[in-house]
């Protein structure tokens, strides 16, 4: 086998179970090829990159979450109904480890940051770097704003 055919032989079999077929292609195709360099055996190729990627993603990954039907969500609220926009933002976070692990901290950690934002002291994505876990809450109709009643 030709060295692209069998890299991608590698990455389709690295990719073949469910919970990685939602990453990125450029990164398990990187991880694989990498992995690549180390090993000799397929196999020892296929369950190295695996590990990798989950020591990588892991915690991360989410159950298959329907993005459309979630912006569905958002869009169908009542522009004016504040506590169904924090319900749906809440029920979304739960989704994914990344930012279920940061809804405890929202009562105590965002009323003062909303504020400073709202401020213009500051704005998401420059020197402070919290705009990841935290961007459905300062999307267009995001809540941040709330906190800081």
């Amino acid at each position: 086998m030709p060295e692209k055919e069998e890299d991608q032989f590698l990455i389709d079999q690295v990719s073949r179970p469910a919970k990685y077929t939602q990453l990125a292609g450029t990164l398990v195709s990187r991880v694989t090829i990498e992995e690549a360099k180390k090993h000799r055996r397929k196999q020892d190729i296929i369950q190295s990159a695996r590990t990798r990627l989950h020591q990588l993603t892991g915690a991360y990954l989410a159950p298959k979450i329907d993005y459309t039907q979630w912006l569905h969500n958002f869009k169908s609220l009542n522009p004016d109904d504040e506590l169904g926009l924090k319900a749906t933002s809440l029920s979304m976070m739960r989704l994914h480890a990344s930012t279920y692990e940061r809804i405890e901290v929202l009562p105590t950690f965002f009323p003062d940051l909303a504020c400073f934002h709202q401020s213009g002291q500051i704005r998401f994505g420059s020197r402070l770097r919290l705009e990841s876990p935290f961007h459905p809450l300062d999307a267009p109709r995001g809540w941040l704003h709330l906190l800081c009643q």
